[in-house]
C-alpha cells in the first residue's frame, strides 16, 4: 500500500511540475515582441505559454489575433516539440488541388512553405520553416491563401529566425 501511494505521489508530482511550468518567461516576451502588427489591421496583444513536460518535451506558442473588416488572422511562432511534429511536410514537397480544396509546399525566400486552403470557405493556414524546431504559422479567413501569403510576407522571417534560433 506505501509503494502505491508514494507512485501516487511521484505522478501527481510530475503532472504539477509540467503544469506549473506553463508561464510566460523571457523567451515567450522576445517572441512576442519579434511579432510586428500588420500594417492597416487591428491587432490583439500577443498571448503566450511556455511549457516544460518532465518527460523531456517543451513547447512555446507566441500568438496574435488580427482584425481588417470581414477578415481575420492568427499569426503564431511555434517551437518545440510541436513544431517538430509539424516539420513532416517539409521533406517531400507535395501538390493537391480540385476545386474545393488546395494543399501543397513550396519555396519562398528561400523558406518552406506549406499551404492549406478551404476555396469555399475562403479559408486556410501558411506554415513556414524557420529552423527544425520552430515554425511560423498564420490561420486566416475570408482572404485568398495568395493575399495572405502577401500579408504573412511582412513579416521579417529572417529576424524571427534569429530569434528562435537564439533561444
Amino acid at each position: 500500500m506505501t509503494h502505491s501511494r508514494n507512485m501516487q505521489r511521484f505522478g501527481i508530482a510530475l503532472l504539477l511540475a509540467g503544469t506549473l511550468a506553463w508561464a510566460q518567461g523571457g523567451a515567450t516576451q522576445t517572441l512576442c515582441g519579434a511579432l510586428k502588427p500588420f500594417k492597416g489591421w487591428q491587432t490583439e496583444q500577443c498571448d503566450a505559454i511556455e511549457m516544460a513536460d518532465p518527460m523531456g518535451g517543451d513547447m512555446i506558442i507566441v500568438s496574435q489575433v488580427s482584425v481588417q473588416k470581414d477578415k481575420t488572422v492568427n499569426l503564431s511562432i511555434v517551437t518545440g516539440s510541436r513544431a517538430q511534429m509539424a516539420q513532416a511536410q517539409f521533406q517531400r514537397g507535395y501538390a493537391l488541388e480540385n476545386d474545393k480544396m488546395l494543399m501543397k509546399t513550396m519555396r519562398v525566400d528561400g523558406f518552406p512553405v506549406s499551404v492549406t486552403y478551404d476555396k469555399t470557405r475562403k479559408q486556410g493556414g501558411l506554415t513556414v520553416q524557420l529552423s527544425k524546431r520552430a515554425i511560423l504559422v498564420l490561420t486566416f479567413e475570408g482572404m485568398s491563401w495568395q493575399e495572405a501569403l502577401e500579408l504573412l510576407k511582412q513579416e521579417d522571417w529572417k529576424a524571427l529566425q534569429k530569434e528562435v534560433d537564439a533561444i
